[in-house]
């Protein structure tokens, strides 16, 4: 884990530029929280855990494989390939049973910052550590990113800027709190700046 976690947490603010790009996208995430809380119940975790995942591999929506935003019509074929195993397609229940699993969430035994953005960061890969930078998985959006980016499976760029949102601005917006499963309840309602 890194030590460092509970301090970016902390001091982590939403970009000025992308407050409006988060709110819709947290809207958005909360539209299906129905679908989430039912597989988060499962592995006893924070439902916004789930939506961000959603989020970061196929723009939300339950839509795609959470292992990677590969279609559901299908084993997966981007890392990791071949997954789920059976016969597709797949529903988006399915897979985020398979890809949660398979990526190890049983070791999570609370759901505090440190363990929540560590399982969310090795989740992604811990590629950005060779490059001594913070992952844009979690940061981008927020006051903490840096430049460097994976422009695709293995290719590194040390000037891209990660455009998608991080995990960390959504959990903001989403109220996340570590060790407790909340949202606002006026999320849904809330105006959209």
């Amino acid at each position: 884990m890194t030590p460092d976690f509970p301090a970016l947490w902390t001091t982590c603010e939403i970009r000025p530029e992308k407050i409006g790009m988060v709110a819709r996208v947290a809207n958005d995430l909360a539209k299906c929280r129905g679908r989430y809380e039912a597989i988060a119940r499962e592995f006893r975790m924070p439902w916004e855990v789930v939506a961000v995942i959603d989020y970061r591999e196929s723009g939300g929506g339950c839509r795609c494989h959470l292992h990677n935003g590969d279609s559901l019509k299908a084993r997966t074929v981007h890392v990791p390939a071949g997954r789920p195993r059976g016969n597709p397609p797949f529903t988006w229940e399915e897979s985020a049973r398979d890809a949660l699993h398979y990526d190890g969430v049983e070791r999570v035994k609370a759901w505090t910052i440190e363990a929540t953005l560590d399982f969310l960061e090795r989740y992604n890969g811990l590629g950005y550590r060779g490059h001594g930078v913070r992952s844009p998985y979690l940061w981008a959006a927020t006051n903490h990113q840096q430049a460097g980016k994976y422009v695709a499976d293995g290719v590194w760029s040390s000037t891209a800027m990660d455009a998608q949102l991080g995990v960390c601005a959504l959990l903001k917006a989403l109220q996340w709190a570590p060790d407790v499963v909340t949202v606002a309840e006026d999320l849904a309602q809330r105006p959209l700046p």
